[in-house]
């Protein structure tokens, strides 16, 4: 009376087409679709790759914020060595112009850098110096970090006196 099932043959409610109008080739009876685990595969394979890029694009703006901070940090310190240098070329000579100091790759460890030294004199103080410098880290119009610094100085003369 109950003879045992072949499990290949019990058909899957999900897969039972429910009719078959419209198409030409005949449908077996109790006939699981075949389909349905290439779909599946293909779904799961879609989700591992969008998961693959999502991780990856993260992956790579890190490594853009990582390199930004390293920029920036050097600028400064480009910068604020640009303001010693500028105090130690006044303190040497009052009327120091400023100038534009370009950084060699060897002498930073990575890229070159330029630093703009700019002096002004002010007009109600002539015994100090507005130093303003303005740094670039690494060397590139469009891709770098910027840091700037103004600072007043006091400047005097070699044999120790106010100009």
């Amino acid at each position: 009376m109950n003879e045992p099932v072949d499990p290949r043959r019990v058909p899957l409610a999900a897969c039972q087409p429910v009719s078959n109008k419209g198409s030409k080739l005949p449908m077996p009876p109790g006939r699981p679709c075949r389909g349905v685990a290439l779909v599946i595969a293909i779904v799961c394979l879609a989700v591992a790759s969008a998961l693959l890029v999502s991780v990856a694009r993260l992956s790579v703006a890190r490594r853009s914020a990582s390199r930004a901070q390293e920029w920036r940090a050097q600028a400064g310190w480009l910068a604020d060595s640009a303001i010693e240098r500028a105090a130690a070329r006044l303190r040497g000579n009052p009327r120091y112009p400023g100038e534009t100091w370009n950084v060699p790759a060897d002498a930073l460890g990575g890229s070159a850098g330029v630093v703009r030294i700019e002096i002004q004199i002010p007009a109600d103080r002539p015994e100090t110096r507005e130093v303003r410098v303005t740094a670039d880290y690494p060397d590139d119009p469009e891709h770098r970090a910027r840091e700037s610094r103004r600072v007043i100085v006091t400047v005097t003369n070699s044999t120790g006196d106010k100009p």
